[in-house]
């Protein structure tokens, strides 16, 4: 559904806007029986929210939203009866990599930008596969000579981010925005007044909320015979 709405409605949407449709985009099939009370519910948002999202993209209001979501998943049904095949994997990879190109916000990455250009240490936390994405970061980085130290979750990290100080900046990759360890480094960061920018996917995760700055990515949670095949290509954006 978020590849057939306009940039221009996109970048005019808040945050908890984004939030909801991309749970929407995720879970189509269950949105279409639930009531928008319910959605409500599991989206952490108020109805009148919900409202105003339809609004903005140009339905009359949640039953609307909910027949062009229907008629969406029917046209897709055959093609995603394969997640594996080839025209499935290189359409969810141009969704990805299109959508969070579009969530990319020109102030976070000024931000961002000042942050590396700056005399703060930077210090970089990931988990799990998602420390393949942070190891090419690093080494971006060190090729541009800016100096990052790469931690590996564990308990010589979480005793290093107690002494970091404001003079540190911390950079959290997340598939999920709410991995228990990279949470709590990032609480322990936040009561030392630190920097935290986060790369997280677009939901109100509790990893978002603790940050100073977050940079969204587009993911579509996939699976295939109980293994997670969810694509993070766009991490990389």
């Amino acid at each position: 559904m978020l590849d057939s709405i306009d940039n221009e409605v996109l970048s005019n949407l808040t945050k908890s806007e984004l939030s909801i449709l991309q749970y929407i985009d995720n879970n189509a099939s269950k949105v279409l029986s639930m009531s928008i009370h319910e959605l409500s519910e599991n989206v952490f948002s108020s109805t009148a929210t919900i409202l105003r999202l339809c609004k903005k993209l140009n339905f009359s209001g949640y039953s609307e939203l909910k027949f062009v979501l229907k008629n969406n998943l029917a046209s897709k049904k055959t093609l995603n009866s394969n997640p594996l095949s080839d025209d499935n994997i290189l359409l969810d990879l141009y969704s990805q990599v299109e959508n969070t190109g579009r969530l990319l916000n020109t102030k976070n990455i000024e931000s961002v930008i000042s942050y590396l250009l700056s005399d703060k240490k930077i210090h970089l936390f990931s988990t799990g596969i998602t420390n393949v994405i942070s190891e090419y970061m690093q080494r971006y980085l060190l090729a541009v000579d800016r100096s990052v130290i790469l931690y590996k979750i564990d308990k010589l990290s979480l005793d290093s981010t107690i002494s970091f100080t404001k003079n540190d900046v911390l950079i959290l990759v997340s598939v999920t925005g709410n991995e228990p360890s990279i949470l709590k480094i990032a609480r322990l960061a936040q009561s030392n007044n630190v920097p935290i920018i986060a790369i997280a996917p677009l939901t109100s995760s509790p990893l978002s909320q603790i940050a100073n700055i977050t940079l969204y990515f587009y993911s579509k949670e996939r699976s295939f015979s109980n293994y997670d095949i969810s694509n993070r290509i766009s991490i990389f954006i």
